[in-house]
């Protein structure tokens, strides 16, 4: 993406960018068409491509900017003096609660940021979700480990990490793929936390209340 100097310059990309976000959100990728984002956002054609060149550069930049501020809130999420005091099990419980929100509240975007990434694999955009996972799975590690008496699992560091993949991958495929069986109900979000949850603090082997 061409960088803007000026002042309105700046404020088309970011009205361009607005624009493709809520695009993304409401109607996935198919649904985000460089028409559908001209008009939305009140730019040209030309000011359009000046920016971005075409659609894989902003599809590039609104993950870009998706995983940098997922990663930005997990800091603040993770930071250890909000934790000052507490157990493992509420550090876990918390983690997976968010992960469900997260994930149920960006559900759309995340959906075409992994099928974009998927289908266009030099766009490095499943690259900067595996470095996110692997952030959040390294910072809950070490909340985590600073509690291992609280942990049963021989292996704590390998349990902690695994643990954290299983939550997200179970999110994920249902995201991708869907509730399995067209005869189960999918679960309330607060249920999918509490039993993401118990099968997370089981694995690690602490008691779950």
């Amino acid at each position: 993406m061409k960088q803007p100097r000026q002042a309105r310059s700046l404020a088309s990309r970011d009205r361009i960018v607005d624009a493709a976000e809520a695009l993304l959100a409401e109607r996935g990728l198919a649904g985000l068409t460089v028409a559908e984002v001209l008009g939305r956002a009140g730019v040209s054609v030309g000011a359009f491509y000046a920016r971005f060149g075409g659609k894989p550069a902003l599809v590039r930049h609104l993950g870009e900017r998706f995983w940098a501020r997922a990663r930005d809130e997990w800091t603040d999420r993770l930071d250890p003096a909000r934790w000052i005091g507490q157990h493992a099990a509420p550090i876990v419980e918390r983690v997976v609660a968010e992960e469900v929100r997260a994930h149920r509240r960006h559900w759309a975007a995340l959906r075409a940021l992994v099928e974009y990434g998927l289908a266009s694999p030099e766009a490095h955009l499943l690259k900067q979700a595996r470095e996110l996972d692997g952030f959040v799975a390294g910072r809950l590690a070490a909340l985590l480990l600073a509690r291992r008496s609280e942990i049963a699992h021989p292996e704590p560091e390998l349990a902690v990490e695994i643990g954290y993949l299983q939550v997200v991958g179970t999110l994920r495929t249902l995201i991708l793929v869907g509730w399995p069986r067209r005869d189960w109900a999918p679960l309330a979000d607060r249920k999918m936390a509490a039993e993401l949850t118990r099968a997370f603090l089981g694995y690690l082997g602490i008691r779950y209340r």
